[in-house]
């Protein structure tokens, strides 16, 4: 394995001999990916067992954060808790340090698909924000990320089976040991996943700002 750290230009890339790392053994790696799996899926097992924060509700697909202390917050529900309309999260535009945790519980399923068509982020005061590239005019826009799970018989486990998301998704999505499916339109955030499979559009990056416990 080896990999060139240089400068893009135009599409090219231009380096030389120094430039370029080479592992020579396992015990020589420039990344340990299953390492990083691997705290990956315990952070996710973690994050799982956090409690829905006070003020956190899900009412017909809506989330709303109007009265919620500006902070990383969680909401834990089951998958059956979605439903086919939009879903929406109001009351905040996620900026002075707030963010949001979406615990998705997937119990023993080995496909799942987001049932609803697109995700909408709404601030009371300015309206819908955070939609297609947005420029940057929303700095904290990234900053909700979707934890999926299993939970069988009291025993949390990461999931192991297939996401596929929604058209306009918008969010991180935390699957480690899951395989991953974009929907055919434009998604903005970050698959973190053992597989991940784009469907065709745009992808856009949007980090999660949130402090993970």
């Amino acid at each position: 394995f080896a990999t060139c750290v240089g400068s893009a230009d135009l599409g090219k890339v231009n380096y030389n001999k120094n430039m370029i790392y080479t592992e020579a053994s396992a015990a020589n790696r420039y990344i340990d990916l299953e390492g990083e799996f691997n705290k990956l899926s315990r952070l996710s097992a973690n994050v799982a067992k956090e409690p829905t924060s006070t003020g956190v509700t899900l009412n017909n697909n809506v989330v709303n954060l109007s009265s919620a202390p500006k902070e990383t917050l969680y909401l834990n529900i089951k998958a059956e808790d979605l439903m086919g309309n939009e879903f929406i999260v109001e009351g905040t535009s996620f900026k002075e340090n707030q963010a949001l945790v979406i615990n998705v519980d997937l119990g023993d399923r080995t496909s799942y698909e987001l049932p609803f068509t697109r995700v909408l982020l709404r601030d009371a005061k300015e309206g819908a924000f955070g939609t297609g590239e947005d420029k940057g005019t929303y700095t904290g826009h990234g900053n909700l990320l979707w934890n999926f799970y299993s939970s069988t018989g009291g025993n949390v486990t990461t999931y192991t089976g297939e996401v596929k998301t929604c058209t306009e998704f918008k969010g991180t999505v935390l699957a480690p040991d899951a395989v991953i499916s974009s929907a055919a339109s434009n998604q903005d955030g970050n698959f973190i996943g053992r597989q991940v499979h784009l469907g065709g559009g745009e992808t856009h990056r949007w980090d999660f700002g949130g402090t993970l416990k």
